[in-house]
């Protein structure tokens, strides 16, 4: 949902001026998970929300932009009208700026800046003709100016042709805000109505989760009317985390017996993590290459108040550091990828990757699996997970898994799901070894 930035005292002039110079530095190759932090806390919030739009909704701005303009602008000028346009109201709860608002402000944010100064004369009359056009959203069919590359559009149409247009209507739409409850400490039935009915009480509507792939996650609950994850009833008491409907699946599928010995590869933020240990009695190892991402997953296990973990920075695809002569009885192997299936939340990816970075992502994959599954115990279960639609990482890559993994035998697992108003993208593969 869109901050509003006049109720959050955010001066929305400034907001949009930042929101145009971060997404001039995400067209240049910098991440959103770099930028965003820079930014001043008071603004962020409303940043963030802007820009995640004007990035689902570039190629569409782009299309008016070159219809109504008599000359292509300079970038400082394309990404001020990128943002505004944006904000046009659609009809969504999103986009709550009234037009008269919307103008003044674009207006303004031309203003501040040497580059743009001398277009506040266009912009103002542009804008002005924009909001008067009560049929902009039928005479630029959304659905026809996908926020992805080309290579991109024709990988999915290839795969699922017949799912195309859904999965890229979803782009357009928000990421759900799914929480998932902590059963260790709502550990009865009536600690869970409690705390459910303190989240009615503060203000939240949610529902619960639909199944997803045929799996009822009656821990998993939709917040309708999302606001900062701080401000939800029972954070800091670690009674509930973040985590998409797709990725609560993981816990439930590895499914393993009291006492084993788990290894999390891969494992920031924690998620996963944190689920398995709320769900079974186990121990966890975690591994994760990156030292501040390493430090979050023990930042979020302790909120939770979780035990029986341990934390190891080192290569999945290599030397697992301290826990190198550890062998498992499952493994969970969420490895790096296209992060395709997750674009509602990362809005930055298709502008950020490249076609053939994927051969190489299913390189690094197949280098972490086979280093992985020297690690596991006769008997024991790794489960393949990547929050991707791409077959190269999902169906292909199980194929191959197969061929060259000795003593593998594949299990039941839900395969490819696709992004949907309540899920993201994931795939999902479970393997055995003899």
């Amino acid at each position: 949902m869109l901050v509003d930035s006049a109720k959050k005292g955010v001066n929305l002039a400034e907001a949009i001026v930042a929101s145009a110079k971060v997404i001039s530095q995400v067209q240049a190759g910098q991440s959103l998970s770099q930028l965003l932090p820079t930014l001043d806390n008071k603004l962020r919030p409303a940043v963030q929300s802007i820009v995640f739009q004007a990035l689902r909704k570039a190629s569409w701005a782009d299309a008016i932009i070159q219809d109504y303009l008599s000359r292509a602008p300079s970038d400082e000028l394309r990404q001020l009208l990128r943002v505004a346009i944006a904000l046009l109201p659609d009809g969504s709860e999103q986009n709550t700026y009234s037009a008269h608002t919307l103008v003044n402000e674009t207006v303004k944010a031309a203003a501040l800046s040497k580059k743009t100064f001398h277009a506040k004369g266009l912009l103002n009359a542009v804008m002005r003709k924009l909001i008067g056009q009560t049929s902009l959203y039928q005479e630029y069919p959304l659905d026809q100016y996908l926020p992805f590359p080309q290579w991109w559009q024709n990988k999915i149409q290839r795969a699922y042709p017949d799912q195309f247009t859904s999965i890229y209507r979803s782009a357009y739409q928000a990421a759900p805000l799914t929480i998932r409850l902590n059963l260790k400490k709502l550990n009865t039935q009536e600690k869970i109505k409690a705390y459910l009915d303190s989240l009615s009480t503060a203000g939240f509507d949610w529902i619960d989760c639909p199944t997803i792939s045929g799996h009822n996650l009656m821990q998993a609950k939709i917040i309708l009317n999302p606001k900062p994850v701080q401000l939800i009833p029972g954070f800091d008491l670690g009674l509930f985390s973040v985590q998409d409907a797709s990725a609560q699946l993981a816990a439930k599928l590895i499914d393993v017996p009291p006492k084993a010995m788990v290894l999390d590869a891969c494992a920031a933020p924690g998620g996963k993590t944190a689920h398995i240990l709320e769900t079974y009695d186990v121990t966890v190892d975690a591994v994760e290459i990156d030292p501040e991402r390493a430090a979050r997953i023990d930042e979020n296990l302790r909120r939770l108040g979780l035990e029986n973990y341990r934390i190891e920075v080192a290569d999945a695809s290599a030397n697992l550091g301290s826990f190198e002569q550890e062998r498992y009885d499952a493994i969970l192997a969420d490895v790096p990828c296209s992060a395709s299936g997750i674009f509602r939340r990362h809005p930055d990816i298709p502008y950020l990757r490249l076609a053939e970075d994927i051969s190489q992502l299913v390189d690094i994959q197949r280098k972490i699996l086979t280093n992985l599954w020297s690690r596991l115990k006769p008997g024991g279960k790794l489960l393949y997970v990547t929050c991707s639609i791409f077959p190269d990482e999902g169906e292909e890559q199980a194929q191959w898994l197969m061929q060259h993994l000795a003593g593998i035998t594949r299990h039941e697992a839900p395969g490819q799901i696709l992004p949907s108003e309540f899920n993201d993208g994931f795939y999902y593969a479970l393997f055995s070894k003899q």
